[in-house]
């Protein structure tokens, strides 16, 4: 993490990444795996241009179980 920017996020537009930025700063959760709406939108606008549309849920799909392991309150 590159100040709420994850380096993989480094040549996408804006100060921080969105999900980061959600979380952290909008709602005050210590990771978005604490949040109600997981996965939420977001998740779709920090696709790799990379990799099929499959693969990108695919991945969400594994990201999502990943933070929900993670899971705890606000």
């Amino acid at each position: 993490m590159e100040q709420g920017k994850p380096f993989w996020t480094r040549e996408l537009p804006g100060e921080t990444c969105a999900i980061f930025a959600c979380a952290r700063t909008r709602k005050g959760l210590a990771h978005c795996g604490r949040c109600d709406n997981l996965p939420c939108p977001l998740f779709d606008t920090v696709k790799d241009t990379a990799v099929s549309i499959q693969e990108h849920r695919k991945g969400i799909c594994e990201r999502v179980a990943r933070l929900k392991a993670l899971g705890g309150g606000g």
